[in-house]
């Protein structure tokens, strides 16, 4: 049985790096270091990523899988959070991208038809007007993204 030593972050719990195979007389148990972690023996296989050390169960526990990639770790309840600021952000970000790859259909000197120039103007419309359209929305998955006028059937 390997035994590791964890040092954790007496806040928050947050492992910030395991020790393989430490001495006793480097590591005490329990001891707070001078910069304020904390030495925890531990014979569990951890990682640094995907457990904390839960302080009012004194155990370590895991965090499981990332959600999605805009959910971040709550220290404060030890539980995945989806952060809905990198979502809107992500959103916005596509929206942008979306709009710059349409760009062309603006310029004095292309040859579109007054209907497909409209059609064009309203897929715009609907882009810039998306994150609103969307800010109630927690899951990229349920976003309904506008179709351009060029993929119309």
């Amino acid at each position: 049985m390997t035994i590791n030593c964890a040092l954790v972050n007496t806040t928050s719990g947050e492992i910030t790096s395991i020790v393989y195979s430490p001495t006793p007389e480097e590591y005490v148990e329990g001891h707070i270091l001078p910069d304020g972690r904390q030495a925890k023996w531990t014979d569990e296989d951890i990682t640094c990523s995907g457990h904390y050390y839960n302080y009012d169960t004194s155990a370590f526990g895991a965090k499981g899988s990332k959600p999605s990639r805009f959910h971040e770790w709550d220290w404060d309840h030890r539980n995945w959070a989806n952060h809905l600021p990198n979502l809107f952000a992500a959103i916005r970000q596509h929206r942008n991208m979306l709009l710059s790859t349409c760009d062309w259909t603006m310029m004095s000197d292309v040859s579109l038809t007054d209907t497909e120039t409209e059609r064009w103007l309203l897929y715009r419309d609907q882009l810039r007007n998306f994150p609103a359209w969307n800010s109630s929305v927690t899951d990229w998955d349920a976003l309904n993204w506008p179709v351009p006028p060029n993929e119309w059937v």
